[in-house]
């Protein structure tokens, strides 16, 4: 029999609402909405496994925002997406009852592991003939989007590349839109990506060097030759922010970042 643990406390899990805003213009929250809001999840979530309600009302002199989160753990992405207008419904409600304060919602599911792994693969067998040898993926939360009223996620896809100078924004768009096939199933999208040589697969991310590898395309002669626009490159169906080296990926009729 599955336990279900119903806690008020700020240890994250899975599903987070944040509130926040300034603390001059902002009313408190009180302990009695972390109440409503701790039952208004519970009665709405009966897939989670996990619910937890914490209030943030650390506002002094010096700063600060009134803020509180909500954290669902859901088993798999099944549960997830059976609950996705619930946790809608309940955003929707704390975020009226908030005082105006803007909300984020944050979900993830517990076994997504073994479905990071599986993306991975389906993507390095759409891509292989383009000169990359492996493909990491990591799965990002699933966040509520107020203008869509849904839950979108966007996961960082990390390949290794046998020749750099393959590298040039049409094979990006390529590897970009394989992605995305591949995610599509699990109701997510592209988001960061980070090319690597193939030499540097067995360096582990967590190592002091390991930035050292990546690929930063604005040094690449054949982004320079392309066009890089404000720190934005702009394919014909995707444009990438690379400010910071690392790619944000966008498709192009919905651009954000520096491509906005």
């Amino acid at each position: 029999m599955r336990t279900r643990r119903w806690v008020a406390s700020a240890t994250i899990t899975a599903l987070v609402l944040v509130i926040s805003g300034c603390g001059d213009d902002l009313p408190r929250i009180t302990h009695e909405q972390v109440l409503r809001w701790q039952d208004l999840s519970e009665q709405s979530l009966p897939l989670a496994q996990e619910i937890t309600v914490n209030a943030n009302d650390n506002v002094t002199m010096l700063g600060g925002s009134p803020s509180v989160t909500i954290e669902v753990a859901f088993a798999n992405l099944d549960d997830l997406a059976s609950s996705e207008q619930s946790v809608v419904d309940v955003a929707r409600t704390v975020t009226s009852e908030a005082g105006g304060n803007p909300v984020t919602v944050a979900a993830y599911y517990k076994d997504v592991a073994g479905d990071e792994d599986e993306i991975a693969d389906s993507i390095l067998g759409k891509v292989a003939s383009s000169g990359i040898g492996k493909v990491y993926v990591s799965a990002s939360n699933y966040e509520y989007d107020s203008v869509s009223e849904s839950l979108r996620s966007e996961w960082f896809v990390r390949v290794y590349v046998d020749d750099p100078s393959r590298v040039d924004p049409e094979w990006l768009a390529g590897v970009a839109e394989a992605a995305d096939e591949s995610l599509g199933d699990f109701r997510a999208d592209v988001g960061y990506v980070e090319i690597l040589p193939l030499s540097a697969e067995k360096i582990s991310p967590g190592s002091e060097d390991f930035s050292s590898y990546v690929i930063d395309v604005r040094e690449l002669d054949s982004f320079q030759e392309y066009g890089i626009d404000h720190e934005c490159v702009r394919t014909g169906s995707w444009v990438f922010d690379v400010e910071y080296g690392y790619l944000q990926a966008y498709r192009a009729d919905s651009p954000g970042g520096n491509c906005a």
